[in-house]
C-alpha cells in the first residue's frame, strides 16, 4: 500500500510539472499555432483581397465626372447652350451673319455633343485627380468648342465660293463666343465633379 501510494504522488507531480512547464507548454501551443497559421492567412488574405478590390471599385464609382453617361449629360449640356448662342454671335458680325445659318447645320455643330464628350474624357484622362478637374474640364471643352466651331466656319465658306472669310471677322466671333460660353461651362463641369452617385 505505501509504495502504491508513493507511485501515485510521482506521478501526480509529474503529471503537475508537464502540465505547468512554460517550455512544453509553450512549445505545444507554438507547433498548434504553426500548423494552423498557413491556412488562416491564406483565408484571411483572400478574402482581404476580395475586399479590397470591391472597396476599390466602389471608390472610383464615386469620382461621377469618370462615368460615362454623367459625361454624356454634362457634354449634351454644354452642347445645347453652344448651339442657343452661336447663331446669335454670329449675327452680330456683319460679314459672317450671312453665314449663320450655313455653320449651324455643319456636321461639325450638330454633332458637337460627340466632341465634348472627347473632350471630357481627355481632360479626365490627362489630370488624374480630382483636384482642380472642374478647370481642367471646362479649359478642355472651351478649347474643343472653339476648335469645332472654326471648322464649321470654313466648311460653310467652302460651301459658299463667292463668300470672302476675313480672318478678324472669324476671331473676332470665336473670342466672343468663348468669353460668353467659358463660364457655363465652368459651371457645368463643376456641377459634374462635384456630384456624387
Amino acid at each position: 500500500m505505501a509504495r502504491s501510494q508513493c507511485n501515485k504522488k510521482k506521478t501526480r507531480r509529474l503529471r503537475s510539472t508537464t502540465a505547468i512547464s512554460p517550455e512544453s507548454s509553450f512549445g505545444l501551443r507554438i507547433s498548434a499555432t504553426n500548423s494552423q497559421v498557413p491556412s488562416i492567412i491564406t483565408t484571411r488574405s483572400n478574402s482581404l483581397v476580395t475586399h479590397h478590390t470591391g472597396t476599390f471599385a466602389l471608390s472610383t464609382m464615386t469620382n461621377n465626372y469618370e462615368n460615362a453617361e454623367a459625361q454624356q449629360a454634362t457634354a449634351a449640356e454644354m452642347c445645347q447652350a453652344a448651339q442657343g448662342m452661336l447663331r446669335q454671335v454670329l449675327e452680330q458680325n456683319e460679314q459672317l451673319s450671312k453665314l449663320a445659318g450655313a455653320v449651324c447645320q455643319t456636321t461639325e455643330v450638330v454633332e458637337l455633343a460627340n466632341a465634348l464628350v472627347t473632350a471630357i474624357q481627355r481632360a479626365v484622362h490627362h489630370h488624374q485627380h480630382a483636384d482642380g478637374m472642374a478647370f481642367a474640364i471646362a479649359n478642355e471643352c472651351v478649347a474643343e468648342l472653339r476648335e469645332q466651331v472654326r471648322k464649321a466656319i470654313r466648311a460653310a465658306v467652302e460651301a459658299a465660293p463667292e463668300f470672302v472669310l476675313e480672318e478678324a471677322d472669324e476671331k473676332e466671333s470665336l473670342d466672343l463666343l468663348e468669353a460668353i460660353l467659358e463660364d457655363v461651362f465652368a459651371e457645368d463641369a463643376l456641377v459634374l465633379v462635384q456630384k456624387t452617385e
